[in-house]
């Protein structure tokens, strides 16, 4: 074997490691690793970690080098299974010497990022172990779900106080109180998500000022229910409603810094989405999402700023609608229509259009042959229209869009 120092193979082996966003800057779905990253997390943890598994049978070594990358980065599921992690960490934290904790907890300082991850409605957590994992990693920066957004019941909700370093947090897992002292000493957080749905209103809550935060994932009304005011915001991604965008303190104090904006929700009319795409100036990015529930008015216009426009319909969502009745397909497919000669009504300034979450135009079933090929036929004029035009539309991969196959 190579005989190499022991930080050359660690350089070597972090290679390796599941990778983590930035925290610096934000993050962009037009971003080919990272958009890769987010859409297969499961998939890419799993392989990180049997990786790691494969390196550590190598010899004793390479066993205690490659420890380290498999504390980076962890990820709590429901059930009990993962009691097993708070459990390492409290072992290796009680056999610290008591005079030196802060310096020998060892394998806690290693932790920078916990996902919590399918954190829903009918998922059994162990509380009291994830309080026992954030109270034994004083140097995590991540707590979050991998789900961009998300509304958890209360009685799932962290009773912590979390560690001076922490830059990303998912609000939503948090108790009241815990949001509160985290916003009130926001001073290094670089990325906000969700908010609880269940506080009680109240109308003059004080201004929370976050100078650092680049990226806010939340409903509008959290927004302005917390007064939450973040100079620095690049990347605005807006859940539930814009209904009244325009007239709200949020989008007086943010619109003129965004450039990057993600719609995950829904709006009354054309006026609304006009209103906010005239009003932001630097805006660079759009990325729409097509609920087949819950299509909302398309925009007259896109601003002569825009230079990238994503569309993002999840497979597990339109797939049905392929094979549904013909009114919401119908319906679906004319609503895409517009998007798309939106885009190329604005070629002369836009510079792509990309659906990133799709790897090929996927068709209905063959059970539904006529309307199989009167898809496929549709989705080739709708490349010839962009093709003649010189306007790009692109996957997930930031590769041609092609022609798949359906279920």
């Amino acid at each position: 074997m190579i005989s190499l120092p022991p930080e050359i193979w660690l350089q070597i082996f972090s290679f390796l490691a599941l990778p983590r966003p930035a925290l610096d800057v934000p993050i962009s779905l037009f971003d080919i690793d990272t958009n890769s990253h987010i859409q297969e997390f499961d998939a890419s943890y799993a392989a990180s970690m049997q990786l790691k598994l494969s390196l550590q049978l190598v010899c004793k070594s390479w066993s205690r080098l490659t420890l380290p990358l498999f504390w980076e980065v962890i990820c709590v599921r429901p059930g009990r299974r993962s009691h097993a992690i708070g459990s390492a960490l409290q072992k290796d934290y009680d056999t610290s010497d008591e005079r030196t904790k802060l310096t020998t907890n060892w394998l806690g300082s290693l932790v920078r990022t916990l996902h919590i991850r399918n954190f829903g409605q009918y998922s059994v957590f162990d509380l009291a172990n994830i309080e026992r994992i954030l109270r034994l990693c004083p140097r995590l920066e991540t707590i979050t779900n991998p789900d961009s957004w998300q509304l958890f019941r209360s009685d799932f909700h962290l009773d912590i106080s979390l560690s001076s370093s922490i830059r990303e947090v998912h609000l939503a897992l948090l108790d009241e109180q815990s949001i509160k002292t985290i916003l009130n000493n926001g001073e290094d957080l670089r990325v906000v998500h969700g908010s609880n749905y269940d506080s009680e209103r109240c109308p003059s809550m004080k201004e929370v000022v976050l100078p650092l935060v680049h990226t806010l994932s939340m409903r509008l009304s959290d927004m302005e229910y917390r007064n939450i005011r973040a100079p620095q915001l690049q990347r605005w991604i807006i859940h539930d409603s814009i209904i009244g965008i325009e007239s709200t303190q949020s989008f007086h104090h943010h619109a003129n810094c965004v450039t990057t904006l993600e719609l995950p929700c829904s709006w009354p009319d054309y006026r609304t989405i006009d209103a906010v795409l005239s009003g932001m100036p630097n805006l660079q990015d759009l990325i729409i999402h097509l609920d087949p529930e819950n299509l909302s008015p398309i925009a007259h216009r896109l601003p002569p700023h825009l230079r990238r426009l994503g569309i993002s319909a999840s497979y597990s969502y339109y797939g049905d609608v392929l094979n549904s009745d013909e009114i919401t397909y119908n319906w679906w497919r004319d609503h895409l229509e517009d998007w798309i000669a939106l885009a190329l009504q604005s070629a002369a300034t836009l510079q792509l259009v990309r659906f990133v979450d799709w790897d090929v135009v996927r068709l209905p079933s063959r059970d539904l042959e006529k309307r199989r090929e009167s898809y496929k036929a549709w989705w080739i004029r709708q490349r010839a229209l962009a093709e003649r035009v010189k306007l790009p539309i692109e996957n997930r991969d930031g590769k041609k869009l092609r022609i798949g196959v359906g279920a």
